[in-house]
């Protein structure tokens, strides 16, 4: 690997993790609204500190190691294939992560496997609790659906090589 090529690839490294830390703070933006109660109980914000900043923090050093994550593997599939297409990667990133936090937020919300409910009586009332669960779904879901996305993408790549050779 030539130094311009582990340059570039360093640079799509940062700019992909610096992307979805972005996107990782405006999806914060939009989960504080819904539940600050999973910022100030699940994250551990500080009451006195400004929720939208400090969830806008936690949503950015979030996204950083998906960017990277997703990012890597898209350099890392890049040579491999002749017709990868980083806006068509991204974008099949970005919308499984979407799809699985709008089915993991209801999801969890619905089973509430940990018991959350029960758990935080006396501390949220059940819509807060309902809240805080859809939440808390919603980034788990998230995350799941990068990882696997990029996952697909990798033995996607991976076939293709083998099948090319």
């Amino acid at each position: 690997m030539s130094l311009g090529s582990r340059s570039r690839g360093h640079a799509i490294l940062f700019a992909g993790a610096l992307a979805a830390g972005a996107l990782g703070a405006l999806f914060d933006q939009v989960t504080v609204t819904i539940s600050p109660a999973y910022f100030l109980l699940g994250k551990g914000v500080d009451a006195a500190d400004d929720l939208r900043l400090a969830a806008a923090w936690i949503g950015f050093r979030g996204g950083l190691a998906l960017g990277a994550l997703a990012a890597g593997a898209g350099v890392w599939i890049e040579p491999r294939t002749r017709d990868f297409r980083w806006a068509r990667h991204g974008a099949a990133i970005a919308a499984t992560a979407l799809l699985f936090a709008c089915f993991g937020g209801p999801i969890m919300r619905a089973l509430d496997p940990f018991d959350v409910r029960a758990d935080s009586a006396g501390v949220l009332s059940d819509a807060e609790a309902s809240s805080y669960l859809l939440v808390w779904g919603a980034h788990i879901g998230v995350y799941a659906g990068a990882v696997l996305a990029v996952v697909v993408a990798l033995l996607r790549a991976r076939s293709r090589e083998r099948h090319s050779a």
